[in-house]
Order: C-alpha cells, then structure tokens, then sequence
C-alpha cells in the first residue's frame, strides 16, 4: 500500500491554478510539495477591481507558491488584471500544453492523496496515443464498477484533480463553435441514457455558446469530448479532496453537506500499485446513469414502454454469459437502460439490417447474420412491440437463433 509518505519520481508536468484563497493554497501546495514534480506549472488570475482584498490575497497566494524547495523546474503565467475563472485557466493550460505533451492539473481548492500522482503519471502513459480516452480524474463520488479492476471509464469528465494531454487539449474550443451544428443532439443521444440529460447539456452548452456565461471552461472541455464520444478514466476510489464548498466559491456555494457531491468528495485514500487494469476500455454505463442522477441533479424522464421488467425476465437472461438485445427502437432503448440498472454490462445489440448510425446508446450496431456464431449459446432479447417481433422472431429462426424471449411476453 502506498503512504503519504512514500516518494516516487514525479516525472510528469504538474499545473498548479491558483486565485486568492491563501488557506486552500497552503495546503493543496504542501501536496505538490510532497510530490515533488520535477516540472511545474503555475497559473494564477489577478485580482478583481471590485473587491478590495483581493490583491493582497493574491499577493499571498503567490508567495505561497515562491516556497519551492526541492529540484524543479518551474514556469509562471500570472495574469496582472482578473480574466476570470472561465477564461484564465482556459488560456493557461493552452499555454502549458505548448510546452509539455500532458499534464497533470491541481486547482488550489483540490488536496490530493499521495497515490494520485503516480496513479495519473501511469495512466497518462498507458493510454498516450488511445485517442478514445480523454482525460484522467483522481475524483470518485462513491460509485463502484463491478469491472474487477482499479479504474473505471465514464463518458463525464471531471476536472477537480485531473490530467490530460496535448493531443486532447489542442482541439479545445473556448467558444464551442461547433455547438451550431445541428447533430449535435443526434450525437448526444448515441450514447447518453435519457433525453432529460441530453437536454442538460445542450443547455449549458447553449449558454457558452451564446457567450452569457464566460465563469466556467469545463462545459466546453465536456463538449469537445461529447461530440467526440471520449472517455474519462476515474479510480474505483476518491483520491482527492475537495475544498471549494464555501462562500468564497463560483459555482459550489448552495450544496448541502447531505449530498453525495459533498460527502464523497472530503476524505481521500491511496490505491494499491500495480494498478489493476480493466479488461476493455468502454465506458460503465451504469455510472453514466448515476453521475447524472445523483452528481448533476438529473432526473431521468421515465421509460417510454418499459417501466419496469419483472425479475424473472433478468434470472433468464443473466444464466447466459452471451446476452444479445435484437432491435434498434424504443424498445431495444429502453432495455439497454434498464440493464444499466441491474449492473448488466456486457452484451451485445443487433439489427436485422444496418441502415445509418452505427451506435445505439453508445453501444455499436451488429447485423444479426455476423452473429451466426453465437447462435448456439446466445440468448436473444427480441426488444420490439408486437407489431415488428413476430417478424423478427422468424428472422431469427432463419438465421438459426432457437433461444430467445420476447419483451412484450413481460410486459
């Protein structure tokens, strides 16, 4: 088990953002401090002219920082007037990620455990040219994957204690330009798992892009990787505190020490290396759901047909270890959410005949003829109404496919 006080070598660029908070800065900065990177970048806004403590707070926050007592190269971008809490980090990992090729990232309200640097510096390695994966969060809400390994994928990132890399940063658009095509909602929906979170973002996405809010720069990092389909790494436990639940906050003055966005975010751990790797890289659609639901406030808006699926329906099928859902409709939609539900994971959808998007719910599409293979030990979950089921529980016997159930039989 790694300790606080264990050292590795912190060969990876760490970013340091800092503003006015003095007391977040000492300790998050005796994090750093402990790590030891071997190179460090540190960004900070200038002070506000409506407030009047701000430069000296700033003033503090930067001799703070002066207080690099061990070998490190060090680089500063400090801005002399305040570009805000959109804008300025935005520009200072721009200007980091022309120097370096990846970077691991601390906000001065986040304090990380000893083991998130080394976790980071390896997964930035392991996955440097898998242009599928997006960035690195040392974050975890208390949600669990059943996947057998250390880390998990998502499709949401999360920004409070993370790394990344140039090749993702370099296609960051501070304005979301490409927020006026109108697939954006059709690319959304390929993976996300109710339109109520479609509807989330496309919100705030519209708000950036219309330039009425300029505080906030990870909305438009979550678009680049939304409209790319990106996946986000996130450990199967917390590694980073966060501090910023106060009144001095932009965007986390009002959460309840109730919700789970609170709670789950004040106490670290440390991991066990050498990391246990998951067996593909895919994101857990179950934690999709529940980031949404219980981090973002989301409320799913219901199933459109299937309400509900009696257990039965779930004992039959989870027997088999080759599960395939046949259909590409609401039905075939509302089933996939609801295996999100009961942790089933791993499966597989088809259609009769594959006509334009290749995804449905962030799965990939198959034509049933290319799963002939499997026809001997699959079982079939004809997702349909009765009005297309009929015709394809024949094209099933067609192509040899004898074990099946229907879901209108469940409903």
């Amino acid at each position: 088990m790694l300790t606080e006080s264990t050292i590795i070598e912190l060969y990876t660029p760490v970013v340091y953002v800092i503003f006015n908070r003095p007391d977040c800065v000492k300790r998050s900065f005796e994090s750093i401090r402990n790590a030891r990177p071997q190179k460090l970048f540190i960004i900070a806004d200038g002070p506000r002219e409506d407030h009047q403590d701000d430069r000296v707070l700033c003033d503090e926050c930067r001799k703070i920082v002066e207080n690099v007592d061990w070998d490190c190269e060090v680089f500063r971008n400090y801005a002399d007037y305040n570009m805000g809490c959109g804008i300025r980090p935005a520009s200072g990992f721009s200007w980091v990620f022309s120097h370096v090729d990846r970077a691991i990232i601390i906000e001065d309200d986040c304090v990380p455990s000893a083991s998130f640097f080394e976790f980071c510096q390896e997964m930035l390695e392991k996955y440097k040219n898998d242009e599928r994966v997006f960035s690195v969060s040392g974050m975890n809400f208390e949600f669990e994957s059943d996947n057998n390994a250390d880390y998990y994928f998502t499709h949401y990132n999360n920004t409070w204690g993370w790394a990344t890399w140039k090749r993702v940063w370099d296609q960051y658009d501070f304005d979301i330009k490409a927020f006026s095509n109108s697939r954006t909602s059709e690319v959304f929906l390929s993976f996300m798992l109710e339109p109520e979170f479609v509807k989330f973002w496309k919100k705030h996405f519209q708000i950036a892009y219309e330039k009425k809010d300029r505080t906030a720069w990870d909305y438009q990092f979550s678009f680049l990787s939304f409209i790319n389909k990106g996946l986000h790494i996130y450990p199967q436990t917390n590694l980073v505190a966060y501090l910023g639940f106060d009144n001095h906050a932009t965007h986390t003055t009002s959460i309840s020490k109730g919700d789970r966005l609170f709670y789950s975010t004040q106490q670290t751990y440390n991991i066990e290396f050498p990391v246990k790797h998951p067996a593909i890289v895919q994101a857990d659609y179950r934690i999709d759901y529940l980031i949404m639901k219980e981090i973002f406030n989301v409320s799913a808006s219901g199933m459109k047909i299937c309400k509900e699926l009696p257990d039965c329906f779930y004992e039959k099928i989870q027997r088999h270890s080759d599960i395939i859902v046949y259909g590409a409709g609401e039905v075939a939609r509302d089933v996939i959410r609801l295996f999100g539900r009961e942790h089933i994971d791993e499966f597989i959808v088809a259609v009769t005949q594959l006509e334009g998007e290749k995804y449905l719910i962030g799965n990939t599409v198959h034509e049933l003829a290319e799963l002939k293979h499997l026809k001997d030990k699959a079982i079939v979950v004809v997702a349909a109404t009765k009005v297309y089921a009929d015709g394809m529980v024949e094209e099933l016997k067609r192509n040899g496919f004898r074990n099946y159930i229907r879901v209108i039989d469940y409903m």
